[in-house]
């Protein structure tokens, strides 16, 4: 007690008294024992090994004396194979199944399963019948050391010897649990099935038998839910009923059980539950979804998972109020939970642009994720979609904070594939578009971050100057009117799409983006099936937005402007969808820009300010803006717009920087036009006409002042 309560000097003292008092008598070991565990305690770690190892092995002690100093050497010399070598002694003094069994779990405790394994059927062999825990452990150590085929045989036999003498037993069924697991992680889902329902028992006689099926049915619905979304959902609402029976049980035994068994069975009620709904989701059936998340709040208010899943159903249908709500319940239970705080986040942002006002104050959508990574700050997902939103909000600059300070915390930041994804889509967005696919390229592996990466690196070589894909470039023979740059994009496009494929999450989204492939090749017998393709989703779903803007696109290279123009007409009646941002943003800009040749300056106006309430770093909409004012002549308003389109785009885009350049030159703005000149040369030496028709005469002007 004295050792236990740091009181070190005062256990030193009667440990020497006792010494004395015990000397030549049985006890004398109990005082070295003691003498050891103080030794501990001071760190005097070889004085303990030398103590114990002075206990005879006639001693009754001795087994405890070998296992702690067995202990000592494993926890604070960090010695494996003196830790190991202490329960051979055992074993060679004593060749008992308990020894052996204690040597299998030596060798499991320092991840030796191999030599676990020999251990464990040797201890196994010597007493079956009454070793029942080693069967799991023998099992469980040929899982790890990959001999599946032998882990299925001695589990398929196991459980035949199990049966034997006790029928469907609590072991029985356990080590089936464990078959079934290993068949499923094996691909064998029949065999996986076959385990379950052969345990199932046909009228459950206690609370017990209740739970092992319980069990046995959340098992089985995850293997149907490969193969059978059916399946899956009655399996998991059999296992909801059978777990409400043993609550309501439970319930109508209150004076005879606790009422803390009580809480842990309602709690897995509400998991399975929320289970429940998330399969409901998968059949689109949202009510019954709604439903069940009830059902699982109702059982465990604190479950944080339903609560979260109902919110996120409230922002499909955009009932943002609802979700916002939800969001705020979480964020009480657990104030560090990143997915409330970025549903919050998105969910109020999306309630102010919501409101069609240009003074609508979105900065406070901000606050749910600042406070996330405040205390996270390697949260990569937070830090995702802290990009996206300050983006919206005018204010991507201030995203490399959050990049240069998870830098500074994470040693290993270069390793991780969050990271660079993170970096990719901010470099991205601030037109470093070499850098953006370098950054995704390092990303586009990860099981997590891969999809997207790959979906970006795919857009940003199949657009990588932002513009139309009918834009004229100057045609290279033998290239279908591609210049080489192009055809070299194209093909690692090509190459990207087909390992997406395997990986793509939403089938019709990989469908866009594989026709946008065949529009960018120009070639007709390509853009005629991207276009049919195009057609038939839309026959399908006529408000989809990322096939009507693929379609308009497709009438674009086709000439065909007219068609173009009447299919965007809908976008211009739709309702912004958070998932179509970018796609509702290039629809109606897009419009805009047919609005502005046949002179309907105020219709793409609106179209420009409708984008910029829901992306206020909508460089592309400024400049239509821009656009509109150089049409009407005034160079000013023009220079003002075209000037916050080269700042969103952080002075890297030359057709922004030559529209501003042209408008300051002629406002008269000499030095300024020859500044953004210079800016635009430096980065492209190349770049066509701006030398001769802006940077010269804007020196000429100058000089002839």
């Amino acid at each position: 007690l004295l050792t236990k309560n740091k009181r070190l000097k005062e256990a030193k003292q009667i440990l020497a008294e006792a010494k004395v008092a015990f000397a030549g008598t049985p006890q004398e070991v109990q005082v070295l024992l003691a003498s050891s565990q103080l030794a501990v305690e001071r760190k005097d770690y070889d004085s303990a090994v030398r103590m114990l190892d002075k206990i005879a092995e006639d001693s009754s002690a001795y087994t405890r004396a070998v296992k702690l100093k067995a202990d000592i050497l494993l926890q604070h010399q960090r010695d494996k194979e003196g830790y190991t070598n202490c329960y051979k002694q055992l074993v060679e003094k004593d060749k008992s199944a308990k020894n052996y069994a204690a040597l299998g779990e030596a060798y499991l405790r320092i991840l030796n399963p191999e030599l676990a394994v020999d251990s464990l059927e040797k201890a196994y062999k010597m007493d079956p019948i009454n070793n029942g825990r080693l069967r799991t452990r023998i099992g469980r150590a040929l899982v790890a050391t990959h001999e599946y085929h032998r882990a299925i045989e001695f589990y398929e036999q196991a459980i035949k010897d199990v049966s034997k003498y006790d029928g469907t037993s609590s072991e029985s069924i356990s080590l089936s649990h464990d078959l079934a697991k290993l068949y499923k992680r094996l691909s064998r889902f029949e065999s996986a099935s076959r385990v379950l329902i052969s345990i199932m028992h046909n009228k459950p006689n206690d609370i017990t038998e209740f739970r092992d099926d319980v069990i046995s049915l959340l098992l089985l619905a995850d293997i149907y839910k490969i193969n059978s979304l059916n399946d899956y959902f009655n399996t998991l609402s059999q296992a909801k009923d059978i777990q409400l029976e043993i609550v309501n049980s439970l319930r109508s035994n209150n004076n005879t059980v606790s009422n803390d068994i009580i809480d842990s069975e309602r709690i897995r009620l509400s998991d399975i539950c929320e289970q429940v709904a998330n399969a409901a989701l998968l059949l689109n059936d949202h009510n019954l979804a709604i439903d069940n998340y009830n059902e699982a709040i109702q059982y465990d208010p604190a479950n944080t998972k339903a609560i979260l899943g109902k919110a996120k159903r409230y922002q499909n249908k955009g009932q943002l109020d609802n979700c916002i709500s939800e969001c705020q319940k979480i964020l009480h239970i657990d104030p560090s939970h990143g997915e409330a705080a970025i549903l919050l986040s998105e969910s109020l942002f999306l309630q102010e642009t919501n409101k069609n006002d240009s003074n609508a104050n979105v900065n406070n959508a901000i606050k749910p994720l600042q406070d996330v990574l405040d205390n996270q700050p390697t949260n990569y997902i937070a830090i995702e979609k802290m990009i996206i939103l300050l983006r919206r909000c005018g204010r991507l600059h201030e995203a490399n904070n959050y990049l240069t300070r998870a830098e500074s915390i994470d040693r290993r930041v270069n390793e991780q594939a969050g990271y660079h994804y993170c970096v990719g889509l901010y470099s991205r967005h601030i037109n470093d578009i070499g850098k953006a696919i370098a950054e995704f390229n390092l990303a586009r592996k990860d099981e997590r971050w891969g999809h997207d990466a790959l979906i970006h690196m795919i857009e940003l070589y199949l657009n990588p100057d932002q513009e139309g894909v009918w834009e004229e470039r100057e045609d290279t023979p033998g290239t279908n009117g591609l210049d080489e740059q192009t055809a070299a994009n194209l093909a690692a496009a090509e190459t990207l799409l087909r390992e997406l494929e395997p990986k793509a999450k939403n089938a019709l989204k990989f469908k866009v983006l594989e026709n946008n492939y065949l529009l960018a090749t120009k070639q007709k017998t390509l853009v005629s099936k991207a276009m049919a393709s195009y057609s038939a989703i839309l026959d399908k779903d006529p408000d989809y937005l990322p096939a009507v803007l693929g379609m308009a696109t497709g009438f674009m290279v086709e000439k065909s402007e007219h068609k173009a123009k009447n299919l965007l007409k809908r976008v211009a009646k739709m309702e912004i969808n958070e998932n179509d941002g970018e796609d509702y943003e290039k629809a109606n800009l897009l419009l805009a820009k047919f609005h502005i040749d046949k002179t309907k300056n105020d219709l793409a106006q609106d179209l420009c300010q409708r984008c910029l309430l829901h992306n206020k770093s909508s460089s592309s909409a400024w400049e239509i803006l821009g656009l509109i004012y150089e049409k009407s002549q005034d160079y000013e308003k023009a220079s003002e717009c075209y000037e916050k389109a080269w700042k969103l785009e952080f002075e890297q885009s030359a057709p922004i920087g030559f529209k501003l350049a042209f408008s300051y030159l002629k406002s008269k703005k000499y030095i300024e036009s020859i500044d953004i000149c210079e800016i635009v040369l430096t980065h492209y030496p190349e770049y066509p006409r701006i030398r001769e028709e802006i940077l010269k005469k804007a020196q000429l002007s100058i000089r002839t002042k």
